[in-house]
């Protein structure tokens, strides 16, 4: 009976100890370690990579090294065991035969002599500075009079000025204007990035080129600037969701550059695009009015400077979950640039597998390249599958719904890519559970 009791004892405190250690592994906080731990891992395993690979290096040349020194000394050996027989007639150091003439013999022989003409050898005439012609080696008088010509003679259309340092006045007298009326679409305007459109335009390298569009009531911008160091023909592309956040039409706009006051007229088109000339290291402000749409809608205020490829991820990653799990979409989620969390309500912890599978899906939907477009509609007309219970008590009575595919249709007022595809890959990083309150939280990246 002890014995029993013992045992029982014993096995108690043993599940109680591994239940303290499970919760102390997969609980919220560790999670943080474990993920730094795993970093720290990776640190080590680059380091010995780099290490085993600098070692290999050496090794591979310590072995050419003596690889090439074998070879001089057989080719030594080779040369020093060559027969006397093989040299040739121009070796120095080769040992002759000379035949002398017998004296005698050149004693008898008859020889003629003649005496000879003496003649007066002249001394030269001394050469002076000027009568040596010298070669020209420095610059001639046309490339001096080149390269002392004025500033603002014609310039090579070959050389890249970049910015002078007149743009850069106007930069500033733009940038920090103080009169209320001018240039108000930089200091008060919204601003639409152009980069996640543009990566596939002409000529525009993402690396080196930047794109975003200004508004503020009628007076656009569009400011593009060049960090390369040649100039450049580039296509600006502006995305048919540009036009409808600022709510502007497709029409023929004079233009102007602010820096050097030129004007042309360019045709707005929905994901149309801007021909701008770009010098090297410049930068170019593009100055427009542009028509309000006639229009009677009118949306509740959106403050939020959503990254687009992450916002559209989020519809997706809402909808795919609805459909896995069962479950309502997110009520609590956290969209940035660089990682991004949302929170379901599921009924049960998903296992690796359905984890993985949320990944999978997510990158199979993205490379489907389902448009993405949007419609406006009021209150009256709501599709059946559209659900309002998240909207704000000040949402106006006209709503805009955006729809990707037919996979999925939500009211929202934010920024979006034109098409999946334009999302780029959908990357899990991580999960937390509580079991307590069945809640999901899901970590994920975008990657571009």
């Amino acid at each position: 009976m002890e014995a029993k009791i013992y045992f029982t004892i014993k096995l108690v405190c043993a599940v109680f100890i591994f239940r303290q250690l499970w919760i102390f592994i997969f609980n919220r906080e560790m999670y943080g370690i474990w993920e730094k731990a795993y970093r720290l891992m990776r640190i080590v395993r680059i380091n010995l990579w780099k290490y085993r690979k600098k070692r290999s290096e050496q090794k591979a040349r310590e072995a050419n090294k003596k690889a090439r020194r074998r070879e001089k000394t057989d080719a030594h050996n080779r040369h020093t065991a060559q027969p006397s027989s093989a040299v040739t007639e121009d070796v120095i150091g080769k040992t002759k035969i000379v035949y002398l003439e017998d004296p005698e013999v050149a004693r008898k022989t008859p020889t003629r002599s003649e005496p000879m003409e003496k003649e007066s050898i002249e001394e030269d005439e001394e050469i002076g500075p000027d009568d040596v012609i010298q070669e020209e080696k420095g610059l001639t008088k046309e490339e001096k009079e080149e390269l002392m010509a004025p500033v603002d003679a014609e310039p090579d259309p070959d050389f890249d000025t970049a910015m002078t340092f007149e743009d850069i006045n106007n930069v500033a007298e733009v940038l920090i204007s103080e009169n209320p009326d001018e240039e108000k679409a930089i200091r008060e305007g919204e601003t639409f990035d152009l980069m996640y459109v543009n990566p596939g335009s002409e000529n525009f390298d993402p690396r080196t080129n930047f794109a975003f569009l200004r508004k503020k009531d009628d007076e656009a911008m569009l400011i593009v600037l060049n960090f390369a160091q040649e100039a450049r023909q580039l296509q600006v592309c502006i995305p048919g969701h540009a036009f409808d956040f600022f709510q502007i039409t497709e029409e023929e706009v004079l233009v102007t550059e602010l820096f050097s006051g030129g004007k042309k007229k360019v045709e707005l088109k929905k994901d149309g695009v801007f021909p701008i000339s770009m010098d090297a290291n410049g930068v170019r402000i593009y100055k427009f009015n542009v028509k309000m749409e006639e229009s009677d809608i009118i949306l509740n205020e959106h403050h939020k400077e959503e990254f687009p490829p992450a916002h559209t991820a989020e519809h997706l990653l809402n909808q795919l979950m609805v459909r896995l799990f069962g479950c309502e979409r997110s009520r609590n989620a956290h969209i940035e640039r660089k990682k991004s969390k949302m929170t379901f309500v599921v009924d049960h912890k998903p296992t690796r597998q359905e984890e993985k599978e949320i990944e999978t899906e997510m990158n199979r939907l993205i490379e489907l390249d389902m448009p993405v477009t949007y419609e406006f509609v009021d209150r009256d007309h709501i599709p059946a599958n559209v659900k309002l219970d998240r909207l704000p008590d000040d949402a106006s009575e006209t709503l805009r719904l955006v729809r990707i595919g037919d996979y999925d249709v939500c009211p929202c007022i934010g920024k979006h890519v034109r098409s999946t595809a334009q999302i780029g890959k959908f990357v899990l990083l991580g999960t937390n559970w509580d079991e307590h309150a069945h809640s999901l939280r899901i970590r994920f990246k975008i990657v571009q």
